[in-house]
């Protein structure tokens, strides 16, 4: 065999190797293909199957839920068929000492969640299962029936079962006192229509007026319960917390303080009560809470300042929750609009040069510079307490009337306040006009002054009117009807630091005057309030009738007269005798 069929044979030989080894690739690619195709297939099977179990799955739930809730329905229609579920030991329950106006809280665990009330000794606990704390109570004190604070249900223990009898409707009322458009209509009806209603009574006999409950001092926060009792009584304000119950998601400090103060009112104002108070005691915890501790109702405070921040804050919470931040419900009621014109002195220590250029500028001109500011409360300036005993001594407190404190807001009469910094030595005058009333206008008179060593109390008396306080010569525009009439006065007795508050009330349900000092509520006459300290007042605006203006009406309660001299000619002989001994 020559090389040339060697190599060709070897070529052959490579050729038929080749095509082997292609054949072989081949049947492999198609035998992958046919495993990747089966395997693709399995899985959408496997896929299919479980979207088929989980739609069972599904299907199951939905007919599980919609026999849960037949199930649901039928119990509900059952309960509803049944009248009352019967409790042999509702004869039990001690309605006079209930108190649901507590913190909601368990006094053996201090825990807020699941709290109970036992409806005979009027104490919370927690849980109602085997172990808890109002069962170990039922089995040891027998006392058997229960309230549930959150949900407001009725249960008997140890049995544990649900009680349902109209009997104790009453009880729910007094946990959660709800007032509709209706209540509200009739409220309306015996305050302009009736202008008296029939007195009710408690529980241990005593009677009382819708609206006119004492609430609890605890320690020292008789300065707090003063202004509510005040806020309660201007319609408005009282009917806007009456309806809304101001619940959502948010939990909140201020929107806390917001619903507390709501049911706080809500408890004023109810038309049953079981005791003959009420107590603030989870008002007082939010307003410690939001004021970060400025306010606290275990030391004593200024119901002024408290009166500045609390009408503040239900500005900003009620913005918040009602989405509007140019105004709100308070600044409707209680904002008003006056006109501040301010200029400075130049020190008559300068030149005359340095006057001139200063008297060029226009905070230096007698015009001065005139801007509009939005107030919620009027400051009134008392004169100044006098130094020396009156010769007479006959009125060894002065008086003043309220006339003569509000003119400083007619335009003409200027004041002048003191600066810090360089412009100290720069004197600087104002004078206020009022520009608009608000329908809630709110007087605080500046009784007490802070000087180096403590602070001092003013105790001249301001005489007013209870009614028909014309304000219209104090505004730009005069339209006649700019009249108000008293509906709360908050007066201060004692010294300042161991003061205490009490408040007068134009109860008009009843149309009288009445005194509440914490718990106790009495009649007051109307020709003594003025005589009381008054320091912050409230009035209401009359409602404004086009085409009429007000009538000329002659106060009563003028200037103090003179002190009349003495009646006695033997004291004023011995008065003679001292002074030409002296």
């Amino acid at each position: 065999m020559s090389r040339r069929e060697s190599i060709k044979s070897a070529r052959r030989g490579s050729v038929f190797v080749d095509v082997g080894g292609s054949e072989r690739k081949s049947s492999l690619n198609e035998d992958d293909s046919l495993d990747k195709e089966a395997i693709v297939q399995t899985l959408i099977s496997k896929e299919q199957r479980r979207r088929n179990e989980r739609a069972a799955l599904i299907a199951e739930l939905r007919k599980e839920e919609d026999e849960t809730n037949e199930n649901e329905e039928q119990k509900i229609q059952e309960i509803e068929k049944k009248e009352n579920i019967k409790c042999p030991y509702l004869d039990t329950i001690h309605r006079a000492i209930l108190d649901f106006d507590f913190e909601k809280l368990c006094s053996v665990s201090l825990s807020h969640n699941n709290v109970y009330c036992c409806l005979i000794c009027s104490k919370y606990f927690q849980g109602r299962g085997k172990g808890t704390h109002a069962y170990l109570h039922a089995l040891d004190c027998k006392h058997y029936v229960y309230l549930n604070l959150h949900n407001a249900k009725f249960y008997c223990l140890p049995d544990n079962y649900e009680i349902v009898d109209p009997s104790l409707d009453d009880i729910l009322y007094q946990l959660n006192p709800m007032f509709t458009q209706e209540d509200l209509k009739e409220l309306h009806y015996y305050e302009e229509v009736m202008t008296k209603k029939l007195v009710a009574f408690r529980r241990n006999g005593s009677k009382y007026w819708t609206g006119l409950i004492g609430m609890n001092n605890i320690k020292h926060n008789d300065y707090i319960n003063v202004v509510i009792q005040g806020l309660a009584q201007v319609p408005k304000f009282r009917d806007h917390f009456l309806v809304r119950t101001f619940a959502g998601n948010k939990q909140t400090s201020d929107r806390i303080m917001l619903r507390r103060l709501g049911e706080l009112l809500r408890k004023l104002w109810k038309n049953h009560h079981y005791r003959p108070h009420v107590s603030p005691h989870e008002f007082l915890q939010s307003v410690v809470i939001e004021s970060k501790g400025r306010f606290q109702f275990t030391e004593r405070g200024n119901a002024g300042e408290f009166l500045t921040w609390f009408l503040n804050s239900l500005d900003k919470v009620m913005r918040k929750y009602e989405k509007n931040k140019e105004s709100s419900f308070i600044r409707n009621i209680f904002e008003g609009e006056i006109e501040v014109t301010s200029r400075r002195i130049p020190n008559p220590e300068l030149s005359e040069e340095e006057k001139r250029k200063l008297l060029q500028l226009p905070k230096y001109k007698f015009e001065g510079v005139s801007e509009r500011q939005k107030f919620m409360f009027l400051l009134l300036d008392l004169p100044a307490k006098p130094l020396f005993v009156d010769p007479h001594k006959q009125i060894p407190i002065p008086q003043v009337h309220i006339n003569t404190l509000l003119e400083k807001f007619n335009g003409q009469q200027e004041k002048e306040y003191k600066l810090k910094g360089e412009d100290r030595r720069d004197p600087l005058l104002k004078r206020f006009r009022v520009v608009r009333l608000p329908d809630v206008l709110i007087f605080q008179i500046q009784r007490f002054t802070k000087n180096n060593f403590f602070v001092e109390k003013n105790p001249t008396i301001v005489q007013y009117p209870v009614s028909s306080l014309d304000m219209g010569p104090y505004c730009l525009e005069d339209d006649g009807q700019e009249i108000f009439d008293l509906v709360a006065n908050i007066v201060h007795d004692g010294e300042p630091k161991d003061g205490s508050y009490r408040i007068h009330v134009n109860h008009k349900l009843t149309n009288m005057w009445k005194e509440i000092q914490d718990l106790v509520v009495s009649d007051a006459l109307p020709e003594m309030i003025p005589l009381s300290e008054a320091f912050i007042q409230i009035w209401v605006r009359r409602p404004k009738v086009k085409g009429q203006k007000r009538k000329m009406e002659v106060d009563m309660l003028g200037p103090p007269p003179p002190p009349p001299p003495s009646a006695n000619p033997a004291k004023a002989s011995e008065a003679k005798s001292v002074k030409r001994k002296y």
